[in-house]
């Protein structure tokens, strides 16, 4: 699990605060867990099974966390200029 070697690297970054956030996502859905930044706030992405993201996003909510929900585009980046449509990924 890349959650589990990231906490091995950096043990300092898992206080109180993270500790709840894994805790109340791995018990409602979650099927990974990353945290993003350099120390001075960042945030979390927390990838969950389709379908079970509402259920977790809720919990969240309930215990203070200001979740936002994303969805992951498997197409890559996608531009359209003129004439042209430009792919990339």
């Amino acid at each position: 699990m890349q959650w589990e070697a990231q906490k091995n690297l950096h043990t300092s970054m898992v206080n109180p605060f993270v500790k709840k956030l894994e805790d109340i996502s791995y018990q409602n859905g979650a099927i990974g867990l990353k945290l993003n930044g350099a120390g001075g706030g960042g945030s979390a992405t927390i990838l969950t099974e389709v379908g079970t993201e509402q259920i977790l996003k809720n919990k969240l909510l309930k215990r203070g966390f200001r979740p936002q929900s994303i969805k992951v585009d498997l197409h890559g980046v996608q531009s359209t200029k003129g004439d042209h449509d430009y792919h990339f990924g």
